[in-house]
């Protein structure tokens, strides 16, 4: 069985960045840090409160970028512009010259050396259910319930989450089985990460 841990909204507060607020949902190894830079993978919500941000240059770093609420554009100096709205998401590499414009929300996955990932938005009606089985022999996954409430489990236990909270399952095996119901419409982030 894999490792569960549940985030409350009481165990995280947002810190400042230039542009808005963060908030680190979850990083590993647990004693890593962002500031040093030793993660090999970070789970944050940032805000973007002006009206352009320059995204802090981070070597070595893998991103992933989901909107959660407004819309970007998002130039990235010598390689792309994208523009995204709600749940879409862009992955880039952290050294890149990174310029955002929009007022936003958004959910970030960074990963370092040989680890991977993805995100993804599941939305689920009421009384919905939904069952992700690991084919892809992800290590670690993490549900961040963005929008409503979802009861989750794996193996014999329900773990129940509210809004901005998020369960993470590590060291999973291939082909372990995580089921998610809901009693009303919720909306659902996912990042599914190799390392």
């Amino acid at each position: 069985m894999p490792t569960i841990q549940i985030i409350r909204q009481a165990d995280i507060s947002p810190t400042i960045w230039s542009g808005g607020k963060t908030t680190q949902l979850l990083i590993f190894p647990k004693n890593s840090t962002y500031l040093d830079r030793n993660f090999i993978f970070r789970l944050s919500t940032a805000t973007i409160e002006t009206e352009s941000a320059t995204f802090t240059r981070l070597e070595g770093v893998k991103r992933s970028l989901m909107i959660l609420r407004g819309s970007l554009k998002l130039e990235h100096k010598g390689h792309y512009v994208k523009e995204m709205k709600q749940f879409e998401v862009d992955n880039f590499v952290g050294d890149w010259e990174s310029t955002s414009y929009g007022k936003v929300t958004d959910f970030n996955l960074m990963t370092t050396g040989q680890a991977n990932g993805f995100l993804e938005s599941l939305k689920m009606e009421k009384n919905g259910f939904f069952e992700f089985q690991n084919t892809e022999n992800y290590r670690s996954i993490a549900y961040y319930v963005w929008e409503g409430s979802a009861m989750f489990s794996c193996g014999n236990t329900e773990y129940g989450l509210q809004t901005q909270e998020l369960i993470w399952l590590n060291d999973l095996e291939k082909n372990v089985t995580v089921k998610i119901k809901t009693q009303k419409y919720a909306e659902l982030l996912g990042a599914f990460i190799r390392y």
